[in-house]
């Protein structure tokens, strides 16, 4: 039982060295705090009287109001402050010392050996029979222990999902819906009865033990899951689930070496290594918690593992984040046809060759009227945002809904990518598109390093640029001021020469000009399609970490990234950008438009129009990732790029609790020829029928593992806050779709194996006999 939460957080604030020096497992004795509380307050009373002078000072010098307002305001802050301490520090003189002790034990990093659970294990593993025998008696404590209310509404559940499918899989996977949902009761409830009907599921079986320890039932779960290891050795969720359950124990030598050998079956395993982490924090080896907890993160991002390890003294960098795993068209604003759109033909190659500089006007032109279009539509955007933003300030409901669709793992491990990469390549992430800004020397005035190794694999805009100018300075400026002081140097002959004299000149200079010219554009137009999958890296990742209202509507699996500009403002202003970068390296050619003539006659020049350039501007960025996972609850995602949203049985309300949900490894069925009842209900019809095994006799290797995965596999992670904040999918070699196409949907008679996350708080489990 909670004693004093209130207590402790305060003891927090009044112990900033805390956050400095490992945490330990054990807090202050009683008279530690009592003395630490009342050297606080003391300060604090200093700090009020030192600004109760300052008060008294700023009335007799007639200060203005808000200055002695402020002031009174944090003057009454701070006694209340001293109020609530004094009172709490009163009311420790009531309280044992061991109260106070078991009070501070629930807030240890890593629980106490609990001698009195470990002794209930049994001294051998359990076979088959006798397992069955141990698990009618675990359930059985269960139903006992768990509100009347969550008992009738799960057995009502067990029985009509079970009365429907005739699927243990279909039946033990409603007991995961719940665990989402957070009714955590009614999902061991479930899942207990699906094991002891049926005890050849192990994923079934993996999971009910996964579920007991994150509800403090570990010495229920360690008889199940040894089990299940002898059975199925070398498999790191049941190597994980040990380890886990060791640790809910405090027998920290069998959870170590459980979870290293998680580890070492699968390096980047979330979930073993954050325990692994937080073991070691304990012990004061900040060196090996860092080096865990930065695997984990490199397992699945997740904002408190980045807040973690910013406590322990490591700053995370963009290399130790997972890739964003998330699929999207190759070069998906079509920015290559633009760049092969600048012909390094059009140019002039002698007097007589003007039909090449007039083209070249014409597209130049086009370049400029493209350029033009951008900056226009770029005024309405910037309209919409100041009124989209001005909309988000002052409406809350609209502020929920626009934010909480982006509360996707999508978004939050793309916009931390995109904030370390910028700030590693030194703000080399934005685009100046400032009219007339010189080629060259965008270059030299932008302070840039280029990229390292790591960040290699995401190529911004500005750093495709920089490469692309560094070759046109080296291939063509510097060729062409050669070329121009060798012209200046031959001069003119001695006497009086005619202009066929200067026409031959300038027609081998022009022939000269042509070639360097037409190099240097083949270099740029070779240089950027070569980094064109780097920089659609980059690109994905911007627009992933964007904030935008996502699209109402969608017809079929197609959903667009940038459409309508109403709900995609942000995107399709970025997108310009991108567009105005590319044209800023084919303006350079401005330079090389002017029509050279005869010395001999003279014509004027001839107005051009222009080439239309604006169909290489794309109006749809397709986002082939769409994904959407059904559980037998009626509890459903729907994943759309970095939006996601949720639907649940009106019968059904999800919450939030403390119980630690942990990580899942999820698969479609391995059989094709049954169409599952989300497509089904999708096509417009349902109806009943019987599922086929999930595997064929003997191929069973048991949980699904994160290393070792079917091409629909995918996994999802939940933090200690219950907070989804992990997803991480297979693609296809080109990075455009999921490996597996027909899994974009996971009904209700896919696989689930769940690997639980450890807690050193008590849980609710935990006085749950052994028999």
């Amino acid at each position: 039982m909670r004693i004093f939460p209130v207590l402790l957080l305060v003891l927090l604030f009044i112990q900033p060295a805390l956050s400095q020096a490992p945490l330990k497992t054990q807090k202050p004795a009683k008279n530690q705090m009592q003395a630490q509380m009342a050297e606080a307050i003391n300060e604090l009373n200093k700090q009020i009287a030192d600004l109760e002078k300052q008060l008294a000072e700023a009335i007799r010098n007639k200060e203005d109001e808000a200055t002695i307002k402020d002031l009174r305001g944090q003057i009454a802050m701070l006694k209340k402050q001293v109020t609530m301490m004094g009172g709490v520090n009163k009311s420790l003189s009531g309280v044992s010392e061991k109260t106070f002790q078991q009070a501070g034990e629930e807030e240890a990093l890593v629980p106490k050996k609990d001698i009195a659970r470990l002794s209930m294990l049994p001294k051998k593993i359990l076979t088959a029979p006798e397992l069955a025998v141990f698990l009618k008696s675990v359930h059985a404590q269960i139903e006992k222990t768990i509100p009347a209310v969550e008992r009738t509404e799960a057995l009502k559940m067990f029985s009509e999902i079970k009365e429907e499918h005739k699927s243990v899989v279909v039946t033990g996977n409603a007991a995961t819906g719940y665990w989402m949902l957070g009714h955590w009761e009614k999902a061991l409830f479930i899942i207990g009865k699906v094991c002891i009907e049926d005890l050849s599921n192990s994923d079934n079986l993996n999971n009910y033990a996964s579920f007991l320890i994150a509800t403090g039932g570990e010495q229920a779960a360690l008889p199940i899951l040894l089990y299940l290891d002898n059975n199925y050795p070398g498999n790191s969720t049941i190597k994980n689930n040990l380890g886990q359950a060791w640790f809910g124990l405090g027998d920290m030598e069998n959870a170590k070496r459980n979870l290293d050998s998680a580890t070492l079956l699968y390096s980047n395993h979330s979930m073993a290594n954050s325990t692994l982490s937080t073991i070691y924090e304990a012990e004061g080896d900040k060196e090996k918690a860092i080096s865990f907890l930065q695997a984990s993160l490199k397992g699945s991002y997740d904002p408190e593992k980045d807040a973690r390890l910013a406590r322990l003294g490591y700053n995370v960098k963009f290399a130790d984040l997972p890739a964003l795993n998330y699929p999207i068209q190759e070069d998906p604003f079509g920015l290559i046809p633009l760049i092969k759109s600048w012909n390094p033909d059009k140019i002039q190659s002698s007097i007589a060759d003007e039909g090449n500089a007039y083209a070249m006007q014409r597209y130049l032109n086009g370049v400029t009227a493209f350029a033009n279009n951008l900056s226009d539509e770029n005024e309405t955007l910037n309209q919409k945002l100041k009124t989209r933003d001005e909309k988000i300030s002052q409406d809350s409901s609209y502020r929920h809904e626009f934010l909480e669709a982006h509360n996707s793992p999508a978004y939050l491990l793309a916009a931390r990518s995109i904030q370390l990469a910028c700030i590693e390549m030194q703000s080399r992430c934005g685009v100046n598109t400032s009219p007339g800004a010189p080629f060259i020397l965008t270059a030299l005035w932008l302070p840039y390093t280029k990229p390292d190794r790591e960040l290699d694999d995401l190529y911004s805009i500005n750093a495709l640029r920089y490469d692309c100018e560094e070759v046109w300075f080296n291939e063509v400026t510097v060729a062409m001021q050669r070329l121009d002081q060798a012209l200046q140097r031959e001069g003119t002959s001695d006497g009086e020469l005619d202009c066929s004299w200067y026409n031959q000149r300038l027609n081998a200079y022009l022939a000269k000009r042509k070639e360097i010219y037409s190099r240097g554009v083949k270099l740029i137009q070779n240089e950027f399609i070569r980094k064109s999958p780097k920089l659609t890296e980059w690109i994905k990742t911007s627009l992933y970490s964007g904030l935008d209202d996502p699209p109402k509507t969608i017809d079929d699996l197609s959903y667009y990234l940038i459409s309508n500009t109403e709900y995609t403002i942000r995107k399709r202003r970025f997108q310009n950008d991108v567009y105005a970068a590319v044209l800023d390296m084919i303006d350079e050619a401005q330079k090389f438009q002017s029509r050279y003539q005869s010395y001999c006659e003279s014509r004027p020049d001839v107005p051009q129009g222009l080439e239309n350039l604006l169909p290489y501007k794309k109006t749809k960025v397709e986002c082939v990732y769409l994904k959407r996972i059904a559980t037998p609850v009626r509890f459903y995602f729907e994943l759309k790029c970095h939006t996601i949203t949720e639907k649940t049985n009106p019968r059904i309300k999800k919450r939030k609790t403390d119980v630690p949900k942990g990580a899942a490894e999820n698969a479609n069925p391995s059989f094709r020829d049954v169409i599952g009842p989300l497509q089904q209900a999708l096509r417009g019809g349902t109806k009943n029928y019987s599922f086929k095994p999930d595997i064929a006799p003997g191929m069973h290797t048991g949980p699904l593992t994160p290393e070792k995965k079917n091409p629909s596999q995918f996994s999802l992670e939940y933090n200690r806050l219950g907070n989804l904040v992990g997803f991480n999918f297979q693609l296809n070699n080109e990075g455009t779709n999921l490996k597996d196409a027909e899994s974009v949907e996971s009904g209700i008679d896919s696989r689930w194996s769940w690997n639980a996350l450890g807690s050193a708080k008590k849980g609710f489990f935990n006085k749950l006999l052994v028999k």
